[in-house]
């Protein structure tokens, strides 16, 4: 540039003056030729500027709400039976949370040895098989929470109650905070560095149902999660995509077994397009072992929740206590007060524990998370716990609808005018009709509906259905989430279901057709059935 001005000032003034001249007057020309599609194109710049920069404001001004709220959610964590006695008592994720291990599992490589068979008896010939299902078999290897998470897709296999949802509010919760600053911590406990993603958690059976896109279904999800006070602004989820800066949370693969086969397929379709053209987001997706088809791409690692060691489960026992007897706290306590609960909770405990760890068969059933929490509210009010998974079911059912705090040993019968066998009768058939149609979600109006027809049969008028519903809701805790009702957790809608057919020959003979017995769906249905 310096050469151009120097050439410049060579040039005589008269030469300078007139290429100026000629210049502007060329200028006023072309304006004047062409001003209206001159300022027709800085509107559209304007106008596309400003677009962008309301846009940017608005997702920014979403954004905060969102992790917020999204935060806030997945603190929520409710005991089972137990009730916080003010609303700063109630119990957080980030308290109870325990991090599973992980395990990998491949094909061994190893070549069975062939050996003479001729002559071998029946102990040899057992030997043998056992060897050679041995060598073909699969090898597992633990794998650290930190290296399991940080893949860029993966599935996570897991048995029904193995904590698999629970994981992944966690880690959208450490996201979510990360984020809003100040989730250095939770990532700490996870073993891995703040990573900065936006946490999207969704439940795949919603989802398959919806038809929709994941993006244009987030948007849904969040506004029916909400009751429209979080509202998108139109196209963020997708923009968010497109920047690959998300972390999408999809959970519960084997729950669009319900919709049939064919959903399933769509919805691993869609999974995998995801995958392969959203590439520079992150991926986790959950499912049941049982309902595990194998139909994700190569992408996604297949990483396996191992039920809880015996460190893991006195972790979790003493987690579970202290925020159970902390949640029944009715007044403020003085320092020693507050020392006194702690002890008494830590001693309950180690109680429990050792109970546990004294008989095989309690070990077994308390090496899942769920069942574990269980027997905790069970041996918080009867120190005796049931051997068997469908009676310790049945007896946390049982305390879940005749009490309401049975922390507090607050007696709940007589308040509906329903016997303990009429209020299971209505369970029965809530949780039978959500798992026939493949749901996992109902309207309330639908839930009501049943309600209504089965309680003239218990001498009660139908017009107490919504009533009821709001009992069943507010005060069991089995049912929750609103306008669309679900049960707390799968494992009490196959437990109801798994009663109906008890009470029922025609259910039994349904249940006993091919395509339930052999159906992941029905699996637990039929596990339950048979332990009862």
């Amino acid at each position: 540039m310096e050469w151009l001005a120097n050439l410049w000032q060579k040039l005589p003034e008269w030469v300078r003056y007139g290429i100026v001249g000629f210049g502007s007057a060329t200028l006023a020309v072309l304006l004047t030729l062409y001003r209206e599609a001159l300022a027709g194109l800085l509107r559209k710049l304007g106008g596309w500027l400003t677009g962008l920069l309301g846009q940017k404001w608005a997702d920014r001004h979403f954004e905060r709400q969102y992790l917020k709220w999204m935060a806030g959610e997945c603190e929520k964590i409710t005991l089972l039976g137990i009730y916080p006695a003010r609303p700063e008592r109630r119990s957080r994720l980030s308290q109870l949370f325990v991090v599973p291990s992980f395990s990998e599992r491949r094909r061994r490589r190893a070549i069975p040895e062939m050996r003479e068979t001729e002559g071998l008896g029946p102990a040899a010939w057992r030997k043998m098989l056992e060897e050679q299902a041995e060598a073909y078999g699969e090898e597992s290897r633990p794998i650290p929470a930190a290296r399991a998470l940080s893949r860029r897709a993966a599935v996570i296999l897991g048995e029904p109650g193995s904590g698999k949802s629970t994981l992944l509010r966690f880690v959208a919760l450490t996201c979510a905070r990360d984020l809003m600053g100040g989730g250095e911590s939770l990532w700490q406990r996870l073993g891995l560095r703040g990573e900065k993603r936006l946490p999207v958690l969704l439940p795949l059976r919603k989802l398959a149902d919806s038809g929709k896109t994941p993006a244009a279904f987030a948007e849904e999800y969040i506004r029916e999660k909400t009751n429209g006070v979080l509202n998108p602004p139109a196209g963020y989820f997708e923009r968010q995509l497109a920047q690959g800066r998300c972390l999408l949370l999809l959970d519960g693969l084997d729950e669009v077994l319900g919709l049939g086969d064919e959903a399933y397929r769509r919805t691993c379709d869609a999974i995998n397009a995801l995958a392969a053209v959203k590439s520079r987001n992150r991926l986790i997706v959950t499912s049941r072992i049982a309902g595990w088809k194998g139909l994700l791409s190569p992408e996604f690692p297949i990483l396996y929740l191992e039920p809880f060691d015996r460190g893991r489960r006195e972790e979790f026992i003493q987690r579970w206590y202290q925020a159970a007897e902390a949640s029944a706290v009715e007044r403020e306590e003085s320092p020693e007060e507050e020392e006194i609960r702690r002890r008494n909770a830590s001693r309950r405990a180690r109680d429990l524990a050792r109970t546990i760890e004294d008989n095989e068969r309690l070990r077994r059933l308390a090496a899942n998370p769920m069942l574990l929490s269980v027997m905790a509210l069970v041996h918080r009010v009867d120190v005796e716990l049931p051997r068997e998974r469908a009676k310790l079911y049945g007896r946390c059912a049982e305390l879940l609808l005749e009490r309401w705090d049975v922390g507090r040993g607050i007696d709940d019968q007589g308040a509906t005018g329903l016997t303990l066998e009429q209020k299971e009768v209505l369970m029965r058939r809530i949780a039978y009709h959500f798992h026939e149609n493949g749901l996992r979600f109902a309207p309330r109006r639908e839930v009501e509906r049943l309600v209504a027809e089965v309680l003239p049969s218990l001498g009660q008028p139908a017009e107490r259905a919504g009533e009821l519903v709001d009992w069943i809701e507010r005060r069991t805790g089995l049912l929750a989430d609103g306008e669309y009702l679900t049960f707390a957790h799968l494992a009490f809608q196959e437990y109801f279901t798994a009663q109906a057919v008890l009470h029922d020959e025609a259910l039994q003979e349904k249940l006993l057709e091919p395509e339930n017995l052999l159906s992941p769906w029905w699996r637990e249905v039929v596990l339950l059935y048979a332990g009862m």
